[in-house]
């Protein structure tokens, strides 16, 4: 159990630092707030450290927004910082908190202008230095900082800014000098019920079947531990699985086994051949088949390709193996068991 937690203590680091080295592709998805906020809070924690404390306040029964999970994230942590700055060396309590919001009609302050609707709210609040008014009008604004000297660039509540008018959403900002601040952040409301019911389904299903049964993957990535972990998860979930640490052993396979091959997993950057160098090749023999590519890091080169490919699905890592059979159950339309390797 130890080991479990030190392992998604490291996956959220790796993340994040991916995160702020701008190396995600994203990924729109209909995500639920509260259950990313729990998520992160640990996180959260230790950057803040000891003498700053948290404070959930998290409504029920709150709808899904449409987003890329790394962008919540990026939100979150721009506006913790903020608040953990804003608080100072003697510490204090930052609130976090969700809910709901109905807007009856336009709303429009000069930097929002969004439609009428059903919008979901993510706040962060303090009671640290606050802002005057003259200071509040300017920071959203690229480089726009407060902070002395290196520590702050005065990129992030621009970057939160830049995500929310992508998202169609909006920001309300309240603060009193000495009295401490609070970011409300609204999102539309998403109505895709698609992914929801696909991961209850998931959720849901136990199966007892046999090897090979749930259908054939040619699983590539040139991580050993990582490769073999997948294939047992994998093949202990039903799944005859073919597996190479290289795009050309890859293709071999794929040539030897043609039509019997039902999904490709592949690592992006792999020796010799990439993985979109590989499904290149494979889909001029077999044009329909499904892909999943998996990365911890793209790279400027691969983002367009990636972004302009036929993909069906992209994983970045560091991922739990929950999520990448969810989205294989997806991609073949089968079950499949609920534990994990």
């Amino acid at each position: 159990e130890e080991i479990k937690k030190a392992g998604k203590r490291a996956s959220e680091i790796t993340r994040q630092m991916l995160v702020f080295s701008k190396k995600q592709v994203m990924r729109l998805q209909p995500l639920e707030l509260n259950k990313i906020i729990k998520g992160m809070l640990q996180m959260l924690k230790g950057m803040a450290g000891d003498k700053v404390t948290f404070t959930l306040k998290l409504s029920r029964g709150l709808n899904s927004v449409n987003s890329d999970k790394i962008h919540i994230e990026r939100i979150l942590m721009n506006l913790v910082v903020n608040a953990v700055d804003a608080i100072g060396a003697d510490g204090g309590d930052i609130v976090i908190s969700t809910g709901s919001k109905f807007l009856s009609k336009p709303f429009s302050d000069g930097n929002f202008s969004v439609e009428p609707g059903e919008y979901v709210c993510v706040s962060v609040s303090d009671k640290g230095c606050g802002m005057s008014d003259e200071v509040r009008e300017h920071i959203f604004e690229p480089f726009f900082t407060r902070k002395q000297g290196v520590k702050g660039t005065g990129l992030g509540l621009s970057t939160v800014y830049g995500i929310v008018k992508q998202h169609d959403g909006f920001i309300t900002v309240d603060s009193v000098p000495e009295n401490g601040s609070r970011f409300d952040v609204m999102f539309p409301v998403s109505h895709d019920k698609e992914t929801s019911a696909m991961s209850e389904t998931y959720q849901g299903e136990e199966s007892t079947v046999g090897i090979g049964e749930m259908g054939t993957i040619l699983l590539v990535d040139d991580e050993t531990a990582l490769l073999e972990m997948m294939y047992e998860s994998l093949t202990g979930s039903g799944y005859h699985v073919l597996k190479a640490t290289s795009g050309l052993e890859a293709l071999e396979l794929f040539l030897m086994a043609g039509e019997k091959i039902d999904l490709l997993v592949s690592d992006i950057i792999l020796h010799g051949m990439s993985g979109i160098d590989l499904t290149a090749e494979i889909r001029k023999t077999a044009p329909e088949l499904p892909v999943v590519f998996i990365s911890g890091y793209t790279g400027n080169e691969y983002d367009e390709l990636l972004l302009d490919s036929d993909i069906n699905e992209f994983l970045p890592k560091p991922f739990v193996m929950e999520e990448l059979e969810e989205r294989i159950v997806s991609m073949l339309g089968k079950g499949t068991r609920t534990d994990n390797a």
